[in-house]
């Protein structure tokens, strides 16, 4: 069998791994692509159906596809989800372990009901988890490479092609014990291992995400960037209502979908979570996700208030679960510029910063039947002042450094809702630096401004507006256009990911989100209290 372009070997394994029984992902031989397909389309299409009106773009993408891929020979389907046979692999790497004791307990684990959770949590209290990954990845290493063989497929490793002329008959399970010699020779199988090796390294640099609350901002903003960072794939999405989640699967090219958190937690193909959920329910998925040692990336504002922040940190250091918080400013270019700016003294000392905020009412603010969560202290925090002014502040903090002091004034001027419409606060920070800050959301039109004052020359910007950054002082006036990357957390969710792969620091932790948490329950205080 011969292709034109030989198949990246990786590309088979990022579709065994995504392997689920909703969808079957398929070789082209001739271009040596690997395409994913839902199940759904692919029998729609064996029926000759027509696709419905109603399709999008995706859909009619996938179902075009699967009448392609029935009317061409290009096509060969790749193992299916119930050709991976991950208890096998499990309990080859228990069979595997040296300690016996650890050996017996791992075995009896996997035998019985939640045979999966029980064998994650054990491999985490033995602090094994890295073998298994190691272990996991070199079987479904051998998996791709056996499959390629009996369908006489070409494929690259490490920039090398490795070529099978003619299928050959399969000799060995793809859950065979690492380090298994293969036919061929001992000269064969060192060079074999060598690469083998080097793929471990690689298969364990792919941090897999799966989405607790895929709601309006996973759309654009953050979902899609799960799937584009390096070394980051989105494997699964959570909505309490499960038609909801399957169709963001769907759209999204997202293999599983579930409508129980615990279930996407304790998903053993799963390693870290992202939740995208209202405020209110973040401290009990943090917790969760936690317990199940796996680390966790969280929306803004942390929590309802500082008290659950330290909670969730808490639990994530007694886990040894990194905790991160979403707040891309810090690592989106045009704020960098900022940071830059600041750090080589464009504006020398940094005496004070003002931050003014303003919008209108929207026609949902004016219809308290239409009033969404925003605006309802038991799940936002408070108004829109917790889901804005969180995102300047934290920003400030990045920049200026930690705020020490803090007083606040908020009232419900226009009694639209019950949370505040108006505050004003006034802050401090370590450095000496002063702050003053008015966020208003029944005025008459909107205004966006931020604005730093040194010594010799100030900054101006704003929070969430497309307006350049302004920088100006005694060389005179100058502008900064800087647009945002299309799916604005990218950048900041490949910090996380070059975190958990020990190959940086993400400016956007658990600690430092909380800071801005306690920030606006000191300007809230007053109100809170009436």
């Amino acid at each position: 069998m011969n292709m034109n372009t030989p198949v990246n070997l990786d590309a088979i394994l990022q579709a065994l791994e995504l392997a689920t029984d909703e969808a079957t992902s398929y070789l082209n031989k001739r271009t040596g692509e690997v395409e994913f397909v839902q199940n759904d389309y692919m029998h729609a299409a064996e029926k000759n159906e027509k696709p419905p009106k109603w399709y999008g773009e995706w859909e009619r993408d996938q179902f075009k596809l699967a009448q392609e891929i029935l009317a061409s020979d290009d096509y060969l389907s790749l193992p299916s989800k119930w050709d991976i046979h991950e208890w096998d692999i499990m309990r080859g790497f228990c069979e595997s372990l040296d300690d016996e004791e650890m050996r017996d307990d791992l075995l009896d684990a996997i035998h019985g009901s939640g045979a999966f959770r029980m064998f994650k949590d054990r491999i985490h209290r033995y602090n094994i988890q890295n073998d298994w990954y190691r272990y996991q990845a070199e079987a479904f290493r051998e998996m791709a490479i056996e499959w390629c063989e009996e369908n006489g497929i070409e494929y690259t490793e490490q920039g090398k092609v490795v070529s099978c002329p003619s299928p050959i008959p399969s000799t060995s399970s793809p859950s065979a014990e690492i380090g298994a010699a293969k036919a061929g020779g001992e000269k064969d199988h060192e060079h074999d291992h060598a690469i083998r090796e080097s793929r471990v390294v690689d298969m364990v640099n792919t941090i897999r995400w799966g989405i607790i609350g895929c709601g309006e901002v996973t759309e654009v903003k953050s979902g899609p960037a799960f799937q584009k960072a390096e070394h980051s794939a989105l494997v699964a999405v959570m909505r309490r209502h499960r038609d909801l989640a399957k169709d963001y699967a769907q759209r999204h090219g997202v293999p599983k979908w579930y409508d129980n958190a615990e279930s996407l937690i304790h998903d053993p193909e799963v390693d870290a979570v992202y939740i995208a959920t209202p405020p209110a329910f973040h401290k009990e998925y943090a917790l969760a996700v936690a317990r199940a040692g796996k680390p966790v990336y969280v929306e803004k504002p942390m929590a309802l208030n500082y008290a659950e922040c330290e909670e969730m940190i808490e639990a994530c250091e007694k886990a040894s679960a990194p905790l991160f918080v979403a707040y891309y400013r810090r690592a989106l270019p045009r704020f960098l510029k900022v940071k830059q700016l600041l750090d080589e003294k464009a504006i020398g000392e940094i005496r004070f910063v003002n931050v003014a905020l303003c919008q209108k009412p929207s026609p949902n603010d004016l219809d308290k039947a239409r009033q969404g969560w925003r605006v309802k202290p038991e799940i936002s925090g408070g108004g829109y002042f917790c889901d804005l002014a969180s995102h300047t502040l934290d920003l400030l903090i990045f920049l200026l450094g930690p705020i020490n002091r803090v007083r606040g004034f908020a009232s419900n001027q226009a009694g639209l809702y019950e949370a505040e419409d108006i505050v004003t606060g006034i802050f401090h920070f370590e450095s000496g630096a002063h702050g003053v800050g008015t966020w208003c959301f029944s005025a008459c039109s909107d205004f966006d401004a931020v604005e730093i004052v040194g010594t010799a020359g100030k900054i101006s910007f704003s929070t969430f507006g497309n307006d350049p950054v302004t920088l100006t002082n005694k060389k005179g006036r100058e502008e900064f256009h800087i647009e945002h990357p299309p799916h604005i957390q990218q950048p900041l969710i490949q910090t996380v990911v070059n975190a958990l792969l020990g190959q940086g620091l993400c400016p956007s932790t658990g600690r430092t989100a909380a800071m801005t948490n306690w920030v606006m329950d000191e300007m809230l205080k007053e109100y809170r209290s009436r």
